[in-house]
C-alpha cells in the first residue's frame, strides 16, 4: 500500500474526514483507518449471515437521498463506504450490493500490523498539532486502550452513532460502477 509509506495524503484525508464528520472521535478515526486497511473481511463470518444482516438492516432504515452514495475510506480511494440510506433512496438492487460487498471481502487487503503502524503515525501527527479537533487526552487514552487490546476492530463512538446514525457496507472502488448495472 503506497499510502503506508507516503503520508503526504494521509493528513489531508483525515482532516477532510474530521471536517465532514464533526462528531467523529478518536475511535471513529481509528475505525476509518482499520476498515480502510483491513477491508470488510472482519465483519463477514459467512456469506449467508452477511446477506441476512444486510437485508435486515436495509429493511429497517429510511431512504435518504441527501447523502452521498459512497465515501472513500482510504487516501488512495480504493475502498469506500456505501451508505445504505442513499442506496435505498436510489432504488438500487440490494442483491447486487450484497454480491459486490462479498466480492470486496474476497479481495486482498491489509493487516492489523499495518493498522498499528498507521495508528502510530496518526498519533505522531496529533502530537505535531494536526487532527486537533480531538483532544490530546482522548487520543492518548484511546491509543493506549487500542494498543493494549492489540488493535482490534471497533464500533463507532456513541457520539458519532447518535449524530450520524451510520448504516453502510464496504465496497471496492472498482466495483462501484456495477451497482448501476441493469442486467440481472
Amino acid at each position: 500500500m503506497q499510502w503506508l509509506e507516503d503520508f503526504s495524503g494521509l493528513v489531508d484525508f483525515l482532516e477532510r474526514y474530521l471536517d465532514q464528520h464533526p462528531s467523529a472521535r478518536a475511535r471513529d478515526l481509528y475505525k476509518l483507518l482499520y476498515q480502510g486497511i483491513c477491508g470488510p473481511e472482519h465483519i463477514i463470518s459467512s456469506p449467508e449471515a452477511f446477506i441476512h444482516n444486510l437485508i435486515k438492516e436495509y429493511e429497517a432504515i429510511e431512504p435518504l437521498a441527501s447523502i452521498l452514495l459512497t465515501e472513500p475510506i482510504r487516501p488512495d480511494g480504493l475502498l469506500h463506504r456505501i451508505h445504505l440510506k442513499a442506496h435505498k433512496a436510489r432504488r438500487l438492487s440490494i442483491t447486487r450490493l450484497a454480491d459486490l460487498c462479498l466480492e470486496t471481502s474476497r479481495q486482498t487487503w491489509g493487516s492489523v500490523r499495518e493498522v498499528a503502524f498507521i495508528w502510530q503515525e496518526v498519533m505522531h501527527l496529533h502530537q505535531q498539532g494536526r487532527l486537533s479537533s480531538i483532544s490530546t487526552e482522548e487520543m492518548q487514552s484511546f491509543s493506549a486502550w487500542v494498543s493494549d487490546m492489540n488493535f482490534p476492530a471497533v464500533h463507532h463512538s456513541q457520539e458519532y452513532s447518535d449524530s450520524e446514525h451510520p448504516s453502510y457496507r464496504l465496497i471496492s472502488a472498482n466495483l462501484i460502477p456495477h451497482l448501476f448495472d441493469t442486467a440481472p
